[in-house]
C-alpha cells in the first residue's frame, strides 16, 4: 500500500502485467537496451514537492542512466517512492528542467529511478543526445 496526496485512506497497488482469457493480452516487458549511459555522469540538482510547491533542501546528484522516459540518480540522498521531484541539469544556465516521480522498481542504496513527466528542450535536447551517443547500458549502471 502507499498514501498519496489527495487521498484520506492508503491505496493498495497491484503490479499488472497482463490480462487473462478471454483477452489473453500481456504488457510488453521493458527492454534492458532502453537504459543508455551517457560518457560521463550528468551533474544535477533535485528537490521534492509537496503539493504545488517545492520543500527541503536541493541535494546533489548525476543521472547515470536513461530512457526518454526515466532516469536513474545516483545521490546519497535518499528519495522515497511517489515523492515528486524537480530536477535540474547544473551548469546549464537557463533551462534544462525536468519534473518527475520517484518510481520503486531500483532499491539501490545511492541511487532511485524517476519517471518524467514534463521536461523542457534543454533536458529533451539531453535525452536525445544521450540517445545518439551513448552505449547500452543493459539493467544500467
Amino acid at each position: 500500500t502507499a498514501e498519496f496526496k489527495g487521498s484520506a485512506d492508503p491505496v493498495t497497488i497491484f503490479d499488472v502485467g497482463g490480462l487473462r482469457s478471454p483477452y489473453e493480452l500481456r504488457l510488453p516487458e521493458r527492454s534492458p537496451e532502453d537504459w543508455r549511459l551517457p560518457a560521463t555522469p550528468v551533474p544535477v540538482c533535485f528537490r521534492v514537492f509537496a503539493g504545488k510547491s517545492k520543500r527541503g533542501p536541493v541535494h546533489m546528484g548525476a543521472i547515470a542512466a536513461l530512457t526518454r522516459r526515466c532516469a536513474r540518480i545516483e545521490s546519497p540522498h535518499f528519495i522515497a517512492p511517489f515523492e515528486d521531484v524537480e530536477v535540474r541539469l547544473v551548469g546549464e544556465g537557463r533551462g534544462g528542467i525536468a519534473q518527475a516521480k520517484v518510481v520503486p522498481e531500483d532499491e539501490v542504496e545511492g541511487r532511485f529511478t524517476v519517471q518524467f513527466s514534463w521536461f523542457d528542450d534543454v533536458f529533451r535536447a539531453l535525452i536525445e543526445s544521450v540517445e545518439r551517443g551513448a552505449r547500452s547500458a543493459g539493467d544500467g549502471p
